[in-house]
């Protein structure tokens, strides 16, 4: 009679527990995999930021190299200080470039911009200073790079760092 009661159990409970069970590998296998994908976002990010930090450093260091090398020409009138600048220029617009790439947001992405044009400006007036150099005029070069509208592209740029760093 034993055999007659053992065979009659539902198997709805067993049905039961093997639906459990599938339902939690399946959870557990689509937490695991959101656990992975979120840490390969958080890397990415991470990632970005750090290079942007590192750019951030490299333009700030290229702009003065830019600035000094300008300064120089026009203090000393030596060639040597605009071949120096023509070294660095393209590095400086290259890391600019690759930092406007990498913003996480709209408003990097226009901190950069500002920066681009401060530089753009800047790179001009500098241009403008090298060829007063090379005419000896080192009164007129100076004084560009002490007017009011270098020292206003300069403030500018200096801004657009001070907020890309935050």
């Amino acid at each position: 009679m034993a055999s007659a009661e053992h065979s009659t159990a539902s198997p709805r409970p067993m049905r039961t527990l093997t639906l459990a069970l599938v339902a939690t590998a399946l959870t557990l296998t689509w937490l695991v995999w959101n656990t992975v994908a979120s840490v390969a976002r958080i890397e990415e990010v991470t990632g970005r930021a750090l290079r942007v930090e590192e750019l951030r450093g490299t333009i700030v260091r290229l702009d003065e190299v830019l600035t000094m090398s300008a300064r120089m020409a026009a203090a000393t009138g030596d060639p040597q200080w605009e071949a120096r600048y023509r070294i660095f220029d393209p590095q400086l617009t290259a890391a600019i470039t690759e930092a406007q790439s990498l913003a996480p947001s709209a408003a990097s992405k226009n901190v950069v911009a500002q920066t681009d044009a401060a530089n753009t400006a800047l790179v001009q007036m500098e241009n403008h200073v090298f060829d007063l150099v090379r005419q000896r005029r080192f009164d007129k070069a100076r004084s560009t790079l002490l007017s009011g509208e270098y020292v206003r592209q300069k403030s500018i740029y200096a801004a657009g760092m001070d907020t890309l760093n935050t």
